[in-house]
């Protein structure tokens, strides 16, 4: 592999985006079921095009949460680079800066 990173990379099995994300996707998903079962009447008003405009709602609604998840840990690993870097960027880019990659970078604070 001369293309990807030497040596292991550390892999969180549970990050802080993943805890955010799955509950917010079981909410919505048990909030959205009881919307279209209760409120509304999609296949009255588009026939059989109804049934996908609602599959295509509920898509939207869960790539959100999910991008949500993702952008929130992206947030929180930079900010933990930035910490091991030992200061600030300074207007550079994060991925630019020379970071040992072979330890473990911490979600916490400590």
């Amino acid at each position: 592999l001369h293309l990807g990173p030497t040596g292991p990379r550390y892999h969180p099995l549970v990050t802080p985006g993943a805890l955010l994300a799955t509950p917010a996707f079981l909410f919505a998903t048990g909030i959205f079921r009881f919307y279209v079962s209760h409120m509304s009447s999609y296949d009255e008003l588009y026939g059989p095009l109804g049934g996908v405009m609602v599959l295509m709602l509920w898509f939207w609604w869960i790539s959100i949460i999910l991008l949500s998840g993702a952008v929130m840990d992206c947030v929180i690993l930079n900010a933990a680079i930035e910490r091991k870097a030992g200061g600030h960027f300074n207007g550079t880019d994060p991925l630019s800066t020379k970071v040992d990659v072979q330890e473990p970078i911490s979600f916490s604070r400590e």
